[in-house]
């Protein structure tokens, strides 16, 4: 399928440089909105317990600020790059690392946690839909949800690219699921024109 760059317009180019700007000169933030970043940086707890689906600088960033960590990758050779970095900065003992290649093996790693064990969750990695589904009752009360590239996922009003306005029935049952079950959650959804962060708040 040939590639589009329909959405290609100024508005998309400039935040898009914006967005490269900004990753260049803060390499410690994780790969999400800038508004999210902020948001959880007054949220979290030096308490507090996570988990992520999908590694990288949001690993560190979470370690860092946080008790502890249980990370999901699926990809073996970022695992390494990822795990280098944890072994250089002496974070071992803060981040359960996992390398998963399976998916019923990475969505499974859920099922070892208890309901109402999990100050946030991070989900940013392969099957987002099953992840999410599953780690819902996993969060305490308060518990903080997070869903990056979410204007790929639930409909919505952005601007980003490739953003859904509606649900294909057929596709997106486990969305669907999602939405019901979180309608009542409090929720910030962030933008930076390129991709959109979600935020929820288990009541």
């Amino acid at each position: 399928m040939p590639r589009s760059f329909r959405h290609w317009t100024f508005r998309y180019v400039k935040n898009r440089v914006i967005q490269i700007l900004h990753e260049k000169t803060h390499p410690n933030d994780p790969w999400l909105t800038r508004q999210s970043v902020h948001i959880l940086a007054d949220l979290l707890q030096d308490t507090d317990t996570g988990l992520e689906f999908g590694s990288g600088r949001s690993t560190i960033w979470f370690a860092q600020r946080t008790s502890r960590v249980i990370s999901i990758e699926h990809d073996f050779k970022w695992y390494q790059s990822v795990g280098q970095k944890i072994q250089d900065l002496n974070l071992e003992s803060k981040i359960d690392y996992r390398y998963c290649d399976n998916i019923a093996d990475y969505v499974g790693q859920i099922d070892s946690l208890e309901d109402n064990s999990i100050d946030y969750c991070l989900i940013d990695g392969k099957a987002r839909d099953e992840c999410t589904l599953k780690v819902l009752p996993k969060l305490k009360h308060e518990g903080i949800l997070i869903i990056d590239n979410i204007n790929l996922y639930l409909p919505n009003a952005s601007r980003s690219p490739n953003s859904i306005r509606r649900f294909d029935n057929t596709n997106d049952s486990a969305w669907a699921s999602v939405q019901i079950q979180i309608d009542s959650w409090e929720m910030v959804w962030t933008t930076n024109g390129v991709s959109d962060t979600a935020l929820w708040i288990k009541p």
